[in-house]
């Protein structure tokens, strides 16, 4: 007859050896758990040892901080700071600079207005304002451009005297490129440099009517 279990005493497994003996044997504690296992062994040998190790790796670091401790100055900062203000752009950026350009003024005016001058000339910017406002056709133009206006002109050779007769004058004004191809005198007077003088390069008779397609007209 088999004798019966004992259920009050308790049965001893094969974790309970394992968990056993590994408290047991630190060694085989270790195999089974590997860094975290060798971690907590070091503690319970020197409990010291894991607030040594920190203490040591701040000791490092203060005597080895990664930047430059002078770096860190505020007045330092601030100066760095003043001087990158003043440096120069070095991004290739495309500058823009506006061509001067010599433009010429052509205007006609009757004849007495202008029997008195005789190009080359060099006229104020007062007197080529006057001009302007008693003209009777206008227009402002590149020197390139003159060649296809002034072909289509029929001049005459007589004389020019104090008459209400039509007369082509040709102002020549230096930088006067905000000028070109405005469609009202009050833009040409506008746009006429404060500081800037004209030169009366032609002075022309007309005929007749020819050419008057190239001009604005009052």
């Amino acid at each position: 007859m088999c004798p019966k279990k004992d259920k009050s005493r308790p049965i001893k497994t094969s974790k309970d050896s394992d968990k056993t003996d590994g408290d047991a044997n630190p060694l085989q504690f270790l195999k089974r758990n590997g860094q975290a296992a060798w971690e907590a062994v070091k503690k319970q040998v020197n409990p010291d040892f894991s607030q040594e190790e920190d203490d040591s790796s701040k000791q490092n670091l203060y005597q080895n901080p990664p930047f430059d401790i002078e770096d860190t100055d505020p007045e330092n900062s601030r100066e760095t700071i003043a001087n990158t203000d003043h440096q120069p752009i070095t991004d290739h950026q495309p500058i823009y600079v506006q061509q001067r350009i010599t433009a010429e003024l052509c205007l006609i005016v009757p004849a007495w207005l202008v029997s008195n001058l005789t190009p080359p000339q060099t006229l104020t910017r007062e007197e080529i304002c006057h001009l302007i406002d008693n003209c009777a056709y206008f227009c402002c133009l590149p020197s390139r451009d003159l060649d296809s206006l002034e072909q289509d002109l029929q001049p005459t050779s007589e004389p020019i005297l104090h008459s209400e007769r039509d007369v082509y004058i040709r102002i020549q004004i230096e930088n006067g490129e905000d000028m070109i191809d405005n469609s009202s005198c009050y833009g040409l007077k506008k746009r006429l440099p404060q500081t800037e003088t004209g030169e009366l390069q032609e002075r022309l008779l007309l005929a007749n009517l020819s050419g008057r397609q190239h001009f604005n007209r009052i």
